[in-house]
């Protein structure tokens, strides 16, 4: 058992953690391939509880609310991923983001959107690995 908090820098939707980050926590936890699910927002900067139960991995709330759970994948083959698109056309994707031409939704303030972030380091983050950029710090964890 780890006591989690997830921090402001790893929220999603207003008040709640970014989802792929949060499965991640739990789905780093399980040997080779994982499956996760979120069963409810995960709140920022609350104590959290992530646990081990056989295979299984969940976070609950202090009060013992499931938050979310991982197991493993299994052996079912992964689907076979779209191809990636043209520079040209990630360009022309990039121009058309809402973000560009209208104020900032709650929504925009996620960490993985972050047109309105006030940590540069978070701005498109989900773009290809730049070696220069500055490594983004983790949630804090406590126990074992």
């Amino acid at each position: 058992m780890k006591e989690i908090i997830i921090a402001q820098q790893f929220r999603g939707p207003p008040n709640s953690g970014n989802g792929g980050y949060v499965c991640g926590l739990m789905g780093a936890l399980i040997d080779g391939p994982s499956t996760a699910v979120l069963r409810a927002p995960p709140p920022l900067d609350t104590l959290l509880v992530l646990e081990r139960d056989g295979e299984r991995v969940r976070i609950r709330s202090g009060q013992g609310d499931l938050i979310g759970e991982a197991r493993p994948a299994g052996d079912d083959p992964l689907a076979t991923p779209p191809a990636p698109p043209s520079y040209a056309q990630a360009k022309a994707a990039g121009l058309r983001f809402p973000g560009l031409t209208r104020p900032a939704t709650s929504w925009m303030k996620a960490s993985v959107c972050a047109s309105s972030s006030a940590k540069p380091m978070a701005r498109r983050r989900a773009m290809s690995p730049d070696p220069g950029a500055p490594t983004p710090p983790s949630s804090t964890t406590r126990g074992s």
